[in-house]
């Protein structure tokens, strides 16, 4: 299975980057053009895609409604399913499973 392309290039470099956390604080996987849901959202239908992370910052965006924002990487929860599991061995393949 293969990822959408936006921006997938970049985002396997960014996560080769040996500073970016593996994990956040609540033990969720942190890989970079992974889709996420946060601690704090309203909708649980939601979900967000990492695009960016700085320091203990997290740079979320939506493809649809085309939201850009930034958030404590604590409040990131991995979405588990087939798809975006099969998305963070592709973009991160050295990440440790969990």
């Amino acid at each position: 299975m293969s990822i959408p392309v936006w921006l997938k290039d970049r985002w396997k470099e960014d996560n080769k980057d040996p500073t970016l956390p593996l994990q956040n604080s609540s033990n969720q996987k942190i890989v970079i053009g992974c889709n996420y849901h946060t601690t704090w959202q309203s909708n649980s239908q939601m979900r967000f895609v990492l695009t960016e992370v700085a320091g203990n910052r997290a740079r979320l965006q939506t493809r649809i409604s085309g939201k850009d924002f930034w958030t404590d990487l604590k409040d990131l929860i991995f979405i588990r399913s087939g798809y975006n599991i099969d998305k963070s061995k592709e973009l991160r393949p050295n990440l440790k499973k969990k």
